[in-house]
């Protein structure tokens, strides 16, 4: 069960993951990872316009890569961003993989090295 501050802002709890789009830290000291729970349907992996005959089950995604609850849930509950931030930073990510393999967003499972980052201007 979740115990609420005065602001409104959930604590840590026993609590069924709340649909939305959150940020996250993999990593003491990384870069904010993209996060989106959401519950429905699963699409066909062969056609995945073509939702499957089954219920509906929760989903969590970190990045681009599907996860566990325990992996993103409850951590990732005090940091909601917008489905705009959210897509922003995917695409910042896949951008850092492509063209830019050293900046921390390539790589958010490692700590960001301040002393070997260039400068920004």
């Amino acid at each position: 069960m979740l115990r609420v501050k005065k602001k409104g802002r959930a604590l840590l709890g026993d609590s069924n993951p709340i649909e939305g789009f959150y940020a996250l830290k993999m990593s003491k000291g990384g870069t904010l990872v993209p996060v989106h729970i959401w519950y429905g349907v699963s699409p066909d992996p062969d056609f995945p316009d073509n939702p499957m005959d089954r219920g509906a089950v929760w989903h969590f995604q970190r990045g681009h890569e599907a996860v566990q609850m325990s992996d993103v849930w409850p951590w990732a509950y005090d940091r909601p961003i917008s489905e705009r931030q959210y897509r922003h930073m995917l695409r910042l990510e896949n951008w850092a993989r492509i063209e830019a393999p050293t900046e921390p967003e390539a790589n958010p499972r490692q700590p960001v090295n301040w002393d070997t980052m260039e400068p920004i201007f």
